[in-house]
């Protein structure tokens, strides 16, 4: 598979969760008309070897980003209670299914951070945002 495949399966797979819906892509156009929860989808990082002498690439490592805001609507509470449940869904979706719509083998590691106020909040689209960033591994064999 290709990393823009990868990367549309997450869209479909995560914009189906209710925590982000239609406000899941893979450009950061979508925090102009997001009211609430958004994720941002694109691949950041490959590594690609031989595991056998001799022949093409065996296994490939994708490292995709998948870039997660809330918009501060003014309720700190329910801010708050939107960025538990981002990474939540996130987590559940991608367990759920570990192979992306069978765009690759299997997903390995997980990483999220979310820097505290006032780092981990900036301006987009006239609003407020709380941004949490999370990378995912992603392992295909394509010669399998």
């Amino acid at each position: 598979m290709s990393a823009s495949a990868i990367c549309d399966a997450l869209v479909a797979q995560l914009g189906a969760a209710s925590a982000f819906g239609a406000d899941a892509a893979t450009h950061y156009g979508v925090l102009e008309s997001s009211s609430g929860s958004a994720v941002v989808i694109q691949w950041v990082g490959l590594a690609s070897r031989k595991d056998q002498f001799g022949l093409a690439t065996n296994e490939r490592t994708w490292t995709i980003a998948l870039d997660m805001f809330n918009k501060d609507t003014g309720d700190p509470i329910a801010v708050g209670n939107r960025n538990k449940a981002c990474i939540d869904t996130l987590v559940a979706c991608i367990e759920s299914d570990d192979t992306i719509q069978g765009t690759c083998e299997w997903t390995g590691a997980i990483r999220a951070t979310r820097p505290l106020p006032p780092e981990g909040i900036f301006e987009a689209g006239g609003a407020n945002w709380f941004r949490m960033t999370t990378e995912i591994d992603v392992i295909e064999w394509p010669n399998d």
